[in-house]
């Protein structure tokens, strides 16, 4: 599948818009906070783009990665 490229910050974008529409943790994850996200060599399923950190609760963690993993799959940092 084609990836969408897209921007550093329109991917920081789209991983917030989809915290800030989560209902995970009691709603604690709508105040997490997407920092850097830096471009990688393509892993093993051709993504090129990590998020390195998150501002919010140790507790979001999960959620977070859950988000990231799913917009791996759909976008590449231009």
């Amino acid at each position: 599948m084609a990836r969408t490229i897209a921007s550093a910050s329109e991917i920081r974008r789209l991983i917030q818009a989809r915290l800030y529409a989560s209902d995970a943790q009691g709603g604690a994850c709508r105040e997490c906070h997407a920092n850097q996200v830096e471009k990688n060599a393509p892993d093993a399923d051709g993504c090129n783009w990590a998020l390195h950190s998150f501002n919010g609760p140790a507790a979001c963690a999960d959620v977070v990665d859950a988000i990231v993993a799913e917009l791996q799959k759909t976008h590449n940092l231009e």
